[in-house]
């Protein structure tokens, strides 16, 4: 007789360095947008969000 198979959690710490674009009149209103977003505005989480290390770590002025 076969042996069922079980369902296994698999968990990783995953590092990345991401960035999103918001539109703003200067780097202060860009600072202020910034403190409005989420994790989630930079990456999608495709399981169960465990725990996480979330930090704004710069802003700067796109290249034209």
């Amino acid at each position: 007789m076969a042996e069922k198979n079980k369902e296994y959690q698999v968990q990783a710490l995953v590092k990345a360095i991401v960035s999103v674009s918001v539109n703003a009149k200067n780097v202060e209103e860009a600072l202020q947008k910034s403190k409005e977003l989420k994790e989630e505005d930079f990456v999608e989480i495709l399981g169960e969000h465990l725990d996480g290390d979330f930090r704004i770590t710069g802003i700067y002025e796109s290249a034209p």
